[in-house]
């Protein structure tokens, strides 16, 4: 697999003149850790979820960092079987990204269109989003519209659903 990386990833995003700013800090690996660093970007820190349903099926879970996921809600609403978090090696394999770095900005690297995107409708309303670049040491502040446009340019609707 061809992965893009953190520094092509924002280089693309400028070639698709998506208005963003970004900052380098510490690597985080958690939402706790996340929730300590002292950003100047202002935004909601979004908590990201690669989940694998019985049949295999990927869903990228985007929401708000400290909102619950109930697998049992989610599952029903998404039509799926039994939802488990994806493994550290599929998340690798499919997106090209180590755990910490997980964003709806990965989807770049999943040539196979083998995720399927689920939104917190909640973040549509927030004026700023983080996200990782690719890169758990970096964050990238961005409107949910210039996300919509970025998922759309890659070919995914961006499914705003009520979590």
């Amino acid at each position: 697999m061809n992965v893009v990386n953190a520094t092509q990833l924002l280089a693309e995003m400028k070639c698709m003149k998506l208005a963003f700013a970004v900052q380098t800090h510490a690597a985080v690996l958690t939402m706790a850790e996340s929730g300590e660093l002292e950003l100047t970007l202002e935004g909601e820190r979004c908590k990201n979820l690669l989940l694998r349903d019985k049949t295999g099926q990927l869903f990228l879970v985007m929401t708000l960092a400290d909102k619950a996921i109930d697998l049992k809600t989610l599952r029903a609403s998404l039509g799926s079987a039994r939802l488990s978090m994806a493994s550290h090696d599929q998340m690798f394999e499919t997106l090209g990204v180590k755990t910490g770095a997980l964003s709806p900005l990965t989807l770049i690297n999943d040539t196979q269109r083998a995720v399927k995107l689920v939104i917190d409708s909640e973040l549509q309303l927030s004026p700023g989003l983080l996200l990782h670049p690719l890169d758990n040491s970096m964050s990238v502040q961005l409107c949910s519209q210039v996300l919509g446009n970025f998922l759309s340019l890659l070919g995914y609707a961006p499914a705003w659903t009520p979590l």
